[in-house]
């Protein structure tokens, strides 16, 4: 069953429930998370349910982008930022870029926004971990420079200090 659950998502969480230490080793086949124990306590689940929480905290949101070719699966931390160009929206990853026709940038902006992105541009929605600096109304997101709308860069601004308060 994880062999085949592989198949259809590389990167699904796997935790393994045996009675048998032999077989847990069979979990690192499929790139399992962990495996339990039986009998299995409430502090163990906790404890690992914590540890699963903290792991997808780190990898970012999940987005299926259907796009010419295919479909793609991304995470919202692999993505600097998304352009829009004549009704075409390119995602532009740290891996390369997709383009997708189907989506309206109002669409994308309500799903990223939540994930740290921001809009700083009816052109561009930024991933406000990837901006490296601010000059003047341009935002330096990995080694390209976007447009800030004059109307947009206060909220922009303050968007990217609250981003980065500790």
């Amino acid at each position: 069953t994880a062999r085949k659950l592989r198949t259809y998502d590389k990167n699904i969480v796997i935790i393994f429930v045996t009675n048998m230490a032999k077989y847990a080793i069979n979990g690192y086949e499929v790139n399992a998370l962990d495996y339990f124990l039986k009998p299995v306590h409430y502090s163990d689940i906790k404890m690992r349910m914590e540890r699963i929480r903290q792991m997808l905290e780190n990898r970012g949101a999940m987005f299926t982008i259907p796009f010419q070719g295919g479909v793609k699966r991304l995470s919202s931390n692999e993505i600097l930022y998304v352009e829009s160009i004549s009704h075409t929206m390119i995602f532009h990853t740290d891996s390369g870029e997709y383009t997708n026709r189907g989506m309206s940038m109002k669409q994308i902006e309500e799903n990223l926004i939540k994930c740290g992105f921001f809009r700083c541009n009816t052109c561009y929605i930024v991933n406000l971990k990837y901006c490296r600096g601010i000059d003047g109304n341009t935002v330096i997101v990995g080694d390209k420079e976007l447009q800030i709308s004059r109307a947009r860069k206060k909220d922009f601004m303050e968007a990217l200090i609250k981003n980065f308060q500790i």
